[in-house]
């Protein structure tokens, strides 16, 4: 998602220009921050459609069952984070 990869780009850069990492880490963070911020708005899509149409408590069982999915099911690795969240 190009929202969550600017966003982690920008918070990186950020944190690299007030010193608070070094040059060394700046991918490590722009990795994990993107993939905190891909989940997030993921969630956030999923609770969104389900008050939209009206149904928030079966949007919380997808979420809940994704959310449980990914952490049980490995194994697979897609080549590139859209299609590890559209196959997941």
């Amino acid at each position: 998602m190009k929202v969550a990869q600017l966003t982690s780009s920008y918070i990186s850069t950020a944190l690299l220009n007030q010193n608070c990492i070094k040059p060394c880490e700046l991918t490590y963070y722009e990795y994990s921050l993107n993939y905190f911020f891909e989940t997030v708005f993921f969630d956030v899509s999923i609770i969104i459609i389900g008050a939209v149409f009206e149904i928030p408590f079966q949007a919380v069982i997808v979420l809940l069952t994704l959310m449980i999915t990914r952490m049980l099911a490995g194994g697979a690795h897609a080549h590139t984070q859209t299609a590890c969240t559209i196959v997941s």
